[in-house]
């Protein structure tokens, strides 16, 4: 006699971020995994109510939910342990505000450069090396930029943090982006810089953080988001950087017949690289499907992606140093170029970020600086 199921019903607060949400049995068995976001019920078979609910959120932070003897649940914020939206404004004093248009922004070289103190800068580039609109915020701990408006798009490629007078940070910046948000923290043991930005699209903010923390279970709950990354590389000519989320996820999940030869198609041509995502994603592909026939193709692409900016996400860097390994000398001479040109690259941040200057370099000398990069909630 099979025994009675349950029906557990999952409801995250319209407030709540968007997370992996395992269900765990009291054998600690995981019954189902799913990914849930504000205002998101699920209902769930279980074989009794003394189950209770693990949930990594995109932060790396995970947050176990006891069994309350309910089958009806609701995640809050405050189950989870995060601030409210409204504490998460500017809550300090001497706060300084530009706001930009486009026209302003070219002219003003406060938007294209702030220094909020002596010992850090900040600048901030579209995929023209030109001055980004939007409004800044900044303080000497701080510096904010929001995008001008939500319909708005622009290009934006670069964030540059100077480090004092002998280092640089470099990171790459998807177009997408709403928000980002830069905290200094100085002190005389230490200098740290914590990083975050958000996108119009949440999912991708979410995937990546779980990819680039490695917790491929939490990414794997997205799976039945196939579809949606799908539509993501169908129209790749507006949100680029979105249809690179949709390709990497759908390569990680080996549904290359999804892929088509869309990923060549956002690259563009060689001679002429659009998007050194789609490159990577496009050569890692065929790769994957053991295209050895194709071996100039993949290498043509893995080199221009290499010659380029670099791709936007950390995961298609990591896709280009392993694919340039497999193509012998030749790849193994670009790869060595590619890391001298890089210096000390972050792995573990989400977007492409690395380290220049004398002071990238290890040295007891020069006081520790901590580096903290990050896409979503946190």
């Amino acid at each position: 006699m099979r025994p009675e199921t349950k029906t557990l019903q999952v409801t995250f607060a319209p407030d709540a971020p968007m997370a992996a949400v395992e269900v765990v049995a009291p054998d600690f068995s995981v019954v189902k995994r799913v990914m849930m976001r504000g205002g998101d019920t699920q209902e769930i078979a279980v074989a009794c109510d003394k189950v209770f609910l693990r949930i990594s959120l995109p932060s790396g932070r995970t947050v176990t939910l006891p069994d309350r003897g309910s089958l009806s649940r609701t995640v809050t914020l405050e189950s989870l342990n995060l601030p409210s939206l409204e504490k998460k404004h500017f809550e300090l004093s001497d706060v300084s505000e530009l706001a930009f248009g486009p026209t302003d922004a070219a002219m003003d070289a406060r938007a294209f450069s702030l220094v909020p103190d002596n010992h850090w800068n900040v600048v901030l580039m579209n995929d023209n090396r030109q001055p980004v609109s939007g409004r800044f915020f900044f303080t000497k701990t701080q510096w904010s930029w929001q995008a001008p408006a939500p319909e708005s798009y622009q290009a934006l490629a670069h964030l540059i943090v100077g480090l004092g007078k002998k280092m640089q940070l470099n990171v790459n910046i998807p177009a997408h982006t709403r928000t980002l948000d830069i905290r200094h923290r100085f002190t005389e043991d230490e200098e740290a810089y914590r990083i975050r930005l958000t996108t119009s699209v949440e999912s991708a903010d979410t995937l990546l953080s779980f990819l680039s923390r490695g917790n491929l279970a939490a990414a794997s709950s997205m799976s039945s988001w196939a579809s949606s990354c799908e539509d993501l590389l169908m129209r790749k000519g507006s949100d680029p950087a979105g249809a690179a989320v949709g390709g990497y996820l759908l390569l990680k999940m080996g549904k290359y017949e999804r892929l088509h030869d869309w990923p060549r198609n956002l690259a563009g041509d060689t001679d002429e690289l659009r998007s050194a995502d789609g490159a990577v994603i496009w050569a890692s592909q065929l790769i994957a499907m053991g295209k050895v026939e194709e071996i100039n193709e993949i290498k043509r692409y893995l080199f221009a992606a290499a010659d380029s900016s670099l791709p936007v996400y950390t995961e298609g860097l990591r896709l280009l140093f392993e694919g340039l390994r497999l193509l012998g000398d030749d790849g193994n001479k670009k790869l060595e170029k590619l890391i001298s040109r890089l210096g000390t690259i972050l792995w573990e941040s989400p977007l492409t970020a690395y380290l220049t200057g004398s002071g990238a370099k290890k040295n007891p000398d020069i006081k520790p600086v901590i580096i903290d990069i990050g896409l979503a909630a946190d």
